[in-house]
């Protein structure tokens, strides 16, 4: 259960009354226009598109945006569309794109796009069960969890279930019981506090928790090439994505062959990536690939998607459910009209009902709540004294 960036884009633009429709271009175009036989129309306005955003889903630009041109950025007779500031390199023939009128897919200066309100949405909601590991110590008893990593695990409202190592992978993970474990707060040291010292040097054992949706994201690196006498001249980083190890940088299209490239990764970003070989032959600029991310946990709570292929754990409809409530309140401060406003506080006020009654909304419920002493107080812990 998960979703990418670009999947939520479209599924939320659509839903909001936007077109939700994507469109391919037909013949080469330039860094300004892009061409799409889908476009013509004589029953279209010059100004039909105008100020709407264009985004493209694939190839050497993929996930750039621009802004149709005003002033006739449509033209009918040949299904060509002028956007008013240039893109990096030409737009191919083939390319997927959107053209959305009611917000741009990123930010617009003050005015926030749909991936804006999809990380808000985000921000207010939490996964389910996923694991971390904690390496045992012969003779511990009390572990402190890494807060840089895991900013979030401040309560034991977070966590479900803790188990015992296991000496191979097809073991089934024994679970430890209820009152072998506490949890202890002082300050910014949170530790888990065990009965006894049940895990020995080396040994791995397994938290299970909630966390905050942000928190665990697949975020891919994007790049692109320059080209100059037919090679690849440079690569300039767009967003340095998250990975444990260096990722393969993979060059392709464009109509040339042999160029190479090399990713540098600094604390898990990658900050360059340096070409090793310009090959020959391009005419038009290549797309630049970079390997697919793995999940990763996020250490800043304003983590969130970056790029089109970028992925979050949760569940698409019910992420679009919290986005449109705020979707809405945010539209209702960008329009002046007293008519607007009112339909959009309207609407924002059924989207908040409705996200409500989702499960993954707020905060985890606490598993001790209406339960007294639910890891009762058969141990005195070497910390805390008596349990509650």
């Amino acid at each position: 259960m998960s979703f990418s960036l670009l999947q939520a884009i479209l599924q939320f633009s659509e839903e909001t009354g936007d077109t939700g429709e994507a469109f391919v271009t037909t013949t080469l175009g330039t860094t300004t226009t892009l061409i799409c036989a889908s476009l013509v129309n004589s029953n279209l306005a010059a100004s039909e598109l105008e100020d709407a955003a264009v985004l493209i889903h694939d190839g050497a630009l993929a996930g750039a945006q621009g802004y149709v041109a005003t002033g006739g950025g449509l033209d009918r007779s040949t299904g060509t569309v002028t956007v008013a500031d240039a893109f990096t390199s030409a737009v191919a023939s083939g390319v997927t794109f959107s053209i959305l009128t009611r917000l741009a897919a990123y930010r617009d200066l003050m005015r926030p796009g749909y991936r804006e309100e999809i990380n808000q949405a985000l921000r207010r909601m939490w996964a389910e069960d996923t694991e971390i590991s904690m390496t045992g110590v012969s003779g511990q008893s009390r572990y402190t969890v890494d807060t840089d990593t895991y900013w979030w695990l401040t309560a034991p409202r977070w966590i479900t279930d803790i188990f015992y190592p296991v000496t191979n992978s097809d073991d089934v993970p024994q679970r430890l019981a209820d009152d072998a474990w506490d949890w202890r707060s002082q300050g910014e040291t949170k530790q888990f506090v065990f009965r006894g010292e049940p895990f020995q040097t080396g040994e791995t054992f397994v938290v299970r928790v909630r966390r905050p949706a942000q928190s665990r994201l697949k975020l891919r690196a994007t790049a692109y090439a320059t080209i100059g006498a037919g090679a690849v001249t440079a690569i300039t980083v767009l967003a340095g994505g998250a990975y444990a190890t260096t990722p393969t940088v993979t060059i392709s299209g464009g109509g040339g062959t042999g160029a190479t490239a090399t990713a540098t990764l600094t604390s898990g970003v990658v900050t360059s990536i340096a070409v090793g070989a310009g090959g020959s032959g391009y005419t038009m600029v290549p797309t630049v690939s970079v390997s697919a991310a793995p999940w990763t946990d996020q250490t800043s709570p304003r983590a969130g998607l970056v790029t089109l292929d970028d992925q979050c754990l949760l569940d698409l409809d019910e992420t679009l459910v919290v986005a449109k409530w705020r979707l809405y309140e945010t539209m209702a401060t960008l329009h002046a009209p007293a008519a607007e406003i009112q339909e959009w506080m309207t609407k924002a006020g059924i989207w908040k009902a409705e996200a409500r009654k989702l499960k993954h909304v707020g905060l985890p419920p606490d598993p001790t709540d209406g339960i007294p002493n639910l890891r009762s107080g058969r141990w005195q812990s070497p910390v805390l004294g008596r349990r509650r």
